[in-house]
């Protein structure tokens, strides 16, 4: 299992493993028009060179644009070219790079200048690691391929990660950069969330209202979830549990470790979203990482419950089965045995809903 109480496992469909690209993106992105639909002008008619001249992609800070002009560098030229005559923009962000190459829950990518547009259909990134000889390149993601995405940060730097299926195969695109602009994200996946995540459920009588659900989980997760939430999106249930510490194999019976991470799952209006935190080094250490994976209905294929333990405590693996088609991948949720009835309950309030297509459910 990798880093973290998230695991994608590559499994079942067609997928087999992921293919290896530059942190995600395709070198043919689909999509995207190979030529410009109108003559280019002002900055999307100057050379490459010179735009990559204006900007080495260590700008203090991630900021909005209101149009693809006011983006720095290649971005600029790359996203202006890229968008289709009479395409609206919903959100539209530059964000320098984050020298680091990957942190906690296993994500990754080489350090890079980024912009992100979010249209009414699909995302729309751009990509330059400002090395000579490396050309700056764009990958575009129609929401219809999207399975979930993952928000989440640590300490000075964030994350940002699409995982969507193309050519038969599941692919990702990570975008690290400064945790101070972690507030712009969050904005592009509500624009996200909003035009993609259908609402085929709602609220339910006795549903938790989001007070109640905020006073279960931690402080640290709430501030990581609450911004990804779309207006009028209302929570149908949820569950939450502390950390797991216990001795296993790996940590021995001298050294007692943390064997599942404090986390919640969440069933919205318009979705499943678990969070979790970074397992800490040591009991008691300092733990800076959170995450938070957004699945959307449409996407759900199967849940399914695993007795993981080893020796020790109880812990219960939580599989999310996600899929377009017959490629799927998995998010994987450890927690606490004696959570079990809570978390089969609050998946339980997503199943009574007959406007979502039911999915396979095992235990």
């Amino acid at each position: 299992m990798g880093q973290g109480h998230i695991h994608h496992a590559r499994d079942g469909g067609s997928n087999g493993v992921v293919p290896p690209t530059a942190a995600g993106f395709a070198p043919r992105p689909g999509g995207v028009p190979s030529k410009p639909s109108e003559q280019p002008s002002g900055v999307l008619a100057r050379p490459e060179a010179e735009l990559r001249r204006e900007s080495n992609g260590r700008e203090s800070w991630v900021f909005r644009a209101a149009d693809p002009s006011e983006l720095l560098g290649v971005h600029a030229e790359q996203v202006g070219r890229a968008l289709q005559p009479g395409e609206a923009l919903r959100f539209l962000l530059y964000s320098p790079m984050w020298e680091g190459h990957g942190g906690p829950f296993g994500i990754g990518a080489p350090p890079a200048s980024h912009a992100v547009a979010v249209t009414e259909r699909r995302f729309v990134i751009s990509r330059d690691t400002h090395i000579d000889g490396e050309p700056p390149d764009l990958v575009s993601i129609p929401f219809s391929t999207v399975l979930w995405i993952e928000s989440g940060g640590a300490a000075m730097f964030a994350w940002l990660v699409i995982r969507y299926v193309e050519a038969g195969a599941v692919r990702s695109v990570t975008v690290l950069y400064r945790a101070l602009g972690q507030h712009h994200f969050a904005a592009a996946v509500r624009a996200y969330r909003w035009a993609a995540f259908p609402e085929l459920c709602h609220s339910r009588t006795g549903a938790p209202p989001w007070p109640a659900v905020w006073r279960r989980i931690g402080e640290r997760q709430r501030e990581d979830v609450e911004p990804l939430l779309v207006e009028a999106e209302q929570p149908l249930a949820a569950a939450a549990w502390p950390a797991l510490a216990g001795w296993n194999r790996k940590h021995g019976l001298n050294n007692p470790g943390c064997i599942a991470p404090a986390g919640a799952l969440l069933v919205s209006t318009r979705g499943v979203l678990t969070v979790g935190d970074e397992p800490p080094t040591r009991i008691g250490g300092i733990k800076f990482g959170v995450n938070t994976v957004a699945v959307p209905f449409d996407t759900l294929r199967a849940v399914t419950f695993k007795d993981k333990t080893t020796s020790g405590p109880c812990v219960v693996s939580l599989r999310l089965r996600a899929g377009r088609d017959a490629v799927t991948s998995s998010i994987e949720v450890l927690f606490p045995g004696e959570s079990l009835p809570e978390v089969e309950a609050a998946l339980g309030a997503r199943r009574e809903h007959p406007a979502v297509r039911e999915i396979a459910w095992s235990s």
